[in-house]
């Protein structure tokens, strides 16, 4: 199912920017340049989360309520 949805998406991104005005060789990298950029949003944002959820866990554990010396985790936010 996930394949068959990639391959419709690159297809339409491709067709999108060879209406655009793309030339054969950007039309045909655009799709992978957008879905990168999505890959590493997705990426970046599940890291925080899971960072995040450590330090949360670790201060139940140690039940701190000032873990800025104490988890190095700590964003200050």
């Amino acid at each position: 199912m996930a394949g068959v949805a990639a391959d419709a998406s690159y297809v339409h991104q491709r067709e999108f920017a060879r209406q655009g005005g793309a030339d054969a060789v950007s039309a045909s990298l655009w799709p992978l340049s957008v879905d990168g950029l999505l890959l590493l949003a997705t990426v970046g944002l599940l890291k925080r989360s899971v960072r995040g959820l450590t330090c949360l866990k670790a201060m139940v554990r140690r039940r701190v309520t000032v873990c800025r010396a104490t988890i190095p985790c700590w964003h200050g936010r």
